[in-house]
Protein backbone atom coordinates (compact mmCIF):
# COMPACT_ATOMS: atom_id res chain seq x y z
CA UNK A 1 0.00 0.00 0.00
CA UNK A 2 1.04 3.51 -1.04
CA UNK A 3 0.35 7.09 0.14
CA UNK A 4 -0.63 8.69 -3.11
CA UNK A 5 -1.70 11.44 -1.93
CA UNK A 6 -1.68 14.01 1.26
CA UNK A 7 -4.04 16.84 1.08
CA UNK A 8 -3.92 19.98 3.07
CA UNK A 9 -7.61 21.14 4.16
CA UNK A 10 -6.84 23.50 6.95
CA UNK A 11 -3.57 24.99 8.55
CA UNK A 12 -2.92 22.10 10.79
CA UNK A 13 -5.46 18.90 9.10
CA UNK A 14 -4.61 17.07 6.18
CA UNK A 15 -6.48 14.35 3.94
CA UNK A 16 -4.08 10.84 3.53
CA UNK A 17 -5.10 8.80 0.54
CA UNK A 18 -3.87 5.35 0.10
CA UNK A 19 -3.72 3.59 -3.06
CA UNK A 20 -5.74 6.42 -4.72
CA UNK A 21 -8.60 6.32 -2.10
CA UNK A 22 -9.27 8.50 0.88
CA UNK A 23 -8.31 6.39 3.94
CA UNK A 24 -8.05 9.46 6.95
CA UNK A 25 -7.63 12.96 8.09
CA UNK A 26 -4.83 13.41 10.21
CA UNK A 27 -3.01 16.77 11.67
CA UNK A 28 0.24 17.97 11.19
CA UNK A 29 1.09 15.99 14.50
CA UNK A 30 -0.12 13.06 13.08
CA UNK A 31 1.56 13.07 9.79
CA UNK A 32 5.43 13.71 11.91
CA UNK A 33 4.16 11.12 14.79
CA UNK A 34 3.13 8.20 11.63
CA UNK A 35 5.91 9.42 9.40
CA UNK A 36 3.73 9.40 6.85
CA UNK A 37 4.66 10.78 3.57
CA UNK A 38 3.61 11.20 -0.24
CA UNK A 39 4.65 8.18 -2.24
CA UNK A 40 5.90 6.04 1.19
CA UNK A 41 4.74 2.39 1.63
CA UNK A 42 2.85 2.09 4.49
CA UNK A 43 2.58 -1.15 6.33
CA UNK A 44 -1.00 -2.94 7.48
CA UNK A 45 0.45 -2.86 11.13
CA UNK A 46 0.99 1.17 10.69
CA UNK A 47 -2.42 1.08 8.81
CA UNK A 48 -4.08 -0.19 11.99
CA UNK A 49 -2.02 1.74 14.32
CA UNK A 50 -3.24 4.82 12.33
CA UNK A 51 -6.96 3.74 12.12
CA UNK A 52 -6.45 3.22 15.91
CA UNK A 53 -5.88 6.81 16.76
CA UNK A 54 -8.56 8.06 14.26
CA UNK A 55 -11.14 6.03 15.86
CA UNK A 56 -10.24 6.73 19.47
CA UNK A 57 -10.48 10.44 18.63
CA UNK A 58 -13.76 9.91 16.93
CA UNK A 59 -14.77 8.61 20.09
CA UNK A 60 -13.62 11.38 22.05
CA UNK A 61 -15.40 14.08 19.83
CA UNK A 62 -19.08 12.55 20.13
CA UNK A 63 -18.46 12.44 24.09
CA UNK A 64 -17.57 16.31 23.63
CA UNK A 65 -20.71 16.66 21.49
CA UNK A 66 -22.80 15.05 23.85
CA UNK A 67 -21.59 16.95 26.60
CA UNK A 68 -23.08 20.34 25.16
CA UNK A 69 -26.93 18.53 24.54
CA UNK A 70 -28.37 15.18 23.05
CA UNK A 71 -28.44 14.61 19.85
CA UNK A 72 -29.32 12.05 17.56
CA UNK A 73 -27.63 9.57 16.09
CA UNK A 74 -28.45 10.75 12.68
CA UNK A 75 -26.82 14.54 14.08
CA UNK A 76 -23.94 12.75 15.15
CA UNK A 77 -23.18 10.59 11.84
CA UNK A 78 -23.01 13.88 10.29
CA UNK A 79 -21.28 15.63 12.57
CA UNK A 80 -18.24 13.13 12.27
CA UNK A 81 -19.05 13.23 8.24
CA UNK A 82 -18.34 16.76 8.16
CA UNK A 83 -14.47 15.77 10.06
CA UNK A 84 -13.98 13.31 7.39
CA UNK A 85 -14.49 10.31 9.12
CA UNK A 86 -15.19 7.13 7.56
CA UNK A 87 -18.51 5.30 7.71
CA UNK A 88 -16.09 2.14 9.30
CA UNK A 89 -14.91 5.06 11.90
CA UNK A 90 -18.11 6.40 12.47
CA UNK A 91 -19.92 3.17 13.05
CA UNK A 92 -17.69 2.43 15.71
CA UNK A 93 -17.79 5.83 17.47
CA UNK A 94 -21.57 5.46 17.67
CA UNK A 95 -21.65 1.67 18.65
CA UNK A 96 -18.87 3.01 21.58
CA UNK A 97 -21.62 5.89 22.66
CA UNK A 98 -24.30 3.67 22.54
CA UNK A 99 -22.82 0.75 24.99
CA UNK A 100 -22.43 3.42 27.86
CA UNK A 101 -25.88 4.42 26.68
CA UNK A 102 -25.39 8.03 25.71
CA UNK A 103 -27.36 7.61 22.57
CA UNK A 104 -30.67 6.39 22.46
CA UNK A 105 -33.29 8.42 20.07
CA UNK A 106 -36.16 6.93 21.74
CA UNK A 107 -35.70 8.43 24.88
CA UNK A 108 -34.16 11.77 23.20
CA UNK A 109 -37.82 11.50 21.14
CA UNK A 110 -39.87 11.42 23.86
CA UNK A 111 -38.24 14.53 26.20
CA UNK A 112 -37.34 16.16 22.88
CA UNK A 113 -41.49 16.03 22.77
CA UNK A 114 -41.93 17.21 26.33
CA UNK A 115 -39.93 20.62 25.83
CA UNK A 116 -41.81 21.59 22.79
CA UNK A 117 -45.56 19.98 22.79
CA UNK A 118 -46.79 23.15 24.43
CA UNK A 119 -44.92 25.63 21.86
CA UNK A 120 -46.07 24.38 18.68
CA UNK A 121 -48.66 22.57 16.86
CA UNK A 122 -48.49 17.95 16.85
CA UNK A 123 -47.88 18.96 12.54
CA UNK A 124 -44.73 21.42 13.39
CA UNK A 125 -43.35 19.13 15.89
CA UNK A 126 -43.63 16.24 13.77
CA UNK A 127 -41.56 17.80 11.07
CA UNK A 128 -39.39 19.23 13.20
CA UNK A 129 -38.34 15.62 14.88
CA UNK A 130 -37.60 14.53 11.01
CA UNK A 131 -35.73 17.48 10.41
CA UNK A 132 -33.51 16.64 13.62
CA UNK A 133 -33.47 12.95 12.61
CA UNK A 134 -35.31 10.84 14.67
CA UNK A 135 -36.61 8.34 12.66
CA UNK A 136 -40.98 7.76 12.46
CA UNK A 137 -41.15 4.75 14.84
CA UNK A 138 -39.50 6.86 17.11
CA UNK A 139 -41.85 9.76 17.07
CA UNK A 140 -44.86 7.53 16.71
CA UNK A 141 -43.56 6.19 19.66
CA UNK A 142 -43.27 9.78 21.53
CA UNK A 143 -46.63 11.13 20.15
CA UNK A 144 -48.45 7.90 21.66
CA UNK A 145 -46.70 7.91 25.10
CA UNK A 146 -46.25 11.40 25.71
CA UNK A 147 -49.01 13.61 23.77
CA UNK A 148 -52.37 13.75 24.37
CA UNK A 149 -53.97 15.38 21.05
CA UNK A 150 -56.25 17.75 22.03
CA UNK A 151 -55.26 18.89 25.48
CA UNK A 152 -51.22 19.51 24.49
CA UNK A 153 -52.02 21.52 20.91
CA UNK A 154 -54.86 23.49 22.59
CA UNK A 155 -52.35 24.70 25.40
CA UNK A 156 -49.62 25.05 22.42
CA UNK A 157 -52.14 27.13 20.53
CA UNK A 158 -53.07 29.55 23.57
CA UNK A 159 -49.39 30.02 24.17
CA UNK A 160 -49.30 30.91 20.62
CA UNK A 161 -52.09 32.94 20.90
CA UNK A 162 -50.56 34.96 23.83
CA UNK A 163 -47.02 35.66 22.61
CA UNK A 164 -48.55 37.06 19.51
CA UNK A 165 -50.59 39.47 22.10
CA UNK A 166 -53.69 38.24 20.15
CA UNK A 167 -57.11 38.79 21.74
CA UNK A 168 -59.96 38.24 20.14
CA UNK A 169 -61.64 41.27 21.87
CA UNK A 170 -59.40 43.77 20.38
CA UNK A 171 -59.60 42.45 16.93
CA UNK A 172 -62.23 43.30 13.98
CA UNK A 173 -63.43 40.24 11.64
CA UNK A 174 -60.60 40.67 9.04
CA UNK A 175 -58.20 40.86 11.99
CA UNK A 176 -59.85 37.50 13.11
CA UNK A 177 -59.34 35.97 9.46
CA UNK A 178 -55.69 36.75 9.37
CA UNK A 179 -54.89 34.82 12.37
CA UNK A 180 -57.10 32.24 11.78
CA UNK A 181 -54.83 31.27 8.65
CA UNK A 182 -51.85 32.13 10.38
CA UNK A 183 -52.27 29.72 13.07
CA UNK A 184 -53.60 27.21 10.15
CA UNK A 185 -50.26 27.66 8.26
CA UNK A 186 -48.57 26.69 11.71
CA UNK A 187 -50.07 23.53 11.66
CA UNK A 188 -52.99 23.92 14.04
CA UNK A 189 -56.40 22.26 12.73
CA UNK A 190 -59.28 24.03 12.32
CA UNK A 191 -61.28 22.34 15.21
CA UNK A 192 -58.59 23.71 17.51
CA UNK A 193 -58.34 27.22 16.05
CA UNK A 194 -62.43 27.74 16.03
CA UNK A 195 -62.86 25.97 19.54
CA UNK A 196 -60.18 28.82 21.29
CA UNK A 197 -61.46 32.30 19.65
CA UNK A 198 -63.71 31.89 16.96
CA UNK A 199 -66.91 30.30 18.71
CA UNK A 200 -65.80 33.34 21.53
Amino acid sequence: MIVTKIEKIKSTYFKVYIDEEFAFRLTKGELSRFFIEENKEISQEKLHEIQSAVTKRAKKYILHLLEDMDRTEEQLRTKLKDKDYTKETSDAAISYAKGFGYINDANFALRFLESKKHQKSKKELYYLMLQKGFDKEDISAAFSSGYQEDVDEEIALENLMHKRKFTREDQNEKEIKKAQAYFLRKGFSYDIVKRLFLDR
